[in-house]
């Protein structure tokens, strides 16, 4: 899919900015809402698109589009992603995985886990994650603690 944009339109704080596009108006926020995740249009640009992310997962490119995916922050592209991932390659993901983007990841396994969907696969990847980025966990706060949490109950 495609659209144009025609004009971008930013409020005054910069929390909000509204896109005229072919589709029509486009209103985002960064407040978040219970039921979405936070809009981050800093990690957004030319390569973040479904289609870019299709190629990645066809090329075998598990990485970038896993990534890719939670730079979109859509969930159901994410979770597409995540579940297409072969299991021999968990180990090399998680060991390249940026930093960046592991508290993201490790929230949606955590959600995974607590509805009850493919938990003996989210417990691969958290296996990965424990023993590869160990370090970067420790003396976690904050989200990543509450992320944690939710995990263990």
């Amino acid at each position: 899919m495609a659209c144009r944009v025609k004009c971008i339109k930013f409020s005054p704080d910069g929390s909000q900015f509204a896109v005229a596009s072919t589709e029509g108006l486009l209103l985002y926020s960064n407040k978040l809402r219970k039921d979405q995740g936070l809009f981050n249009p800093l990690h957004i640009d030319e390569t973040v698109t479904l289609d870019n992310i299709i190629a990645k997962v066809k090329q075998e490119e598990h990485l970038t589009a896993l990534v890719l995916a939670l730079r979109l922050n859509e969930r159901e592209i994410i979770e597409a992603v995540y579940n297409s991932i072969p299991r021999n390659s968990i180990e090399l993901i998680v060991a390249h995985f940026p930093q960046s983007y592991l508290y993201k990841f490790l929230g949606m396994l955590a959600a995974e886990i607590q509805h009850g969907r493919n938990v003996e696969w989210a417990n691969h990847w958290l296996s990965a994650i424990l023993k590869h980025k160990a370090g970067a966990l420790a003396g976690c706060k904050g989200e990543l603690r509450s992320h944690l949490l939710q995990i263990c109950q």
